[in-house]
């Protein structure tokens, strides 16, 4: 997020991965992207330069240097409620078996063990900072409460009903 100039409060400040983009034109002569981020509302736009510079970030364990994951809608969409299980048994299955162990429920519940050390660990304003963004990021959403219910076991139950 360090390279999306639309970001201001990342922009050329702090690096966040993973962080993914659904890019949806482009403008040869203005040299930008348009694009929608999962955590914005609005369409976007984002200089090429700055997309070659994030592409260029290799951080293991996320996604591999210029990676860039394309798709095309089926010819004949599948229906609505079959697309909504289908995406809610891969995200459960996705957060309980992750890559690595800070994604998923493994990465909640190793947050939680060294959440409580990052005030010794952190400097002040790294603290501070860290708090802050949790906040932002998690005061209007279904995350701590999607966390919460499977940090608690019961994303079997969830399976379970949409299994049926």
């Amino acid at each position: 997020m360090f390279y999306l100039e639309y970001r201001p409060e990342f922009f050329q400040k702090i690096h966040a991965f993973p962080h993914f983009v659904l890019v949806v034109g482009y403008d040869d002569n203005e040299g930008k992207l348009f694009l929608f981020d999962c955590d914005l509302p609005d369409l976007q736009t984002l200089s090429y330069d700055n997309l070659r510079l994030a592409w260029q970030r290799d951080e293991p364990g996320y996604i591999k240097k210029n990676a860039v994951i394309t798709f095309s809608p089926p010819e004949k969409p599948l229906p609505f409620n079959e697309l909504v299980r289908r995406g809610l048994l891969l995200k459960a299955d996705q957060m309980l078996n992750p890559p690595i162990r800070n994604l998923g429920i493994p990465g909640i519940r190793k947050l939680a063990e060294e959440f409580l050390e990052w005030e010794t660990l952190l400097s002040e304003e790294d603290y501070k900072l860290a708090l802050g963004l949790i906040y932002k990021y998690t005061k209007n959403s279904i995350g701590p409460m999607i966390a919460w219910t499977l940090i608690n076991g019961q994303i079997w139950f969830i399976v379970k009903i949409l299994w049926s």
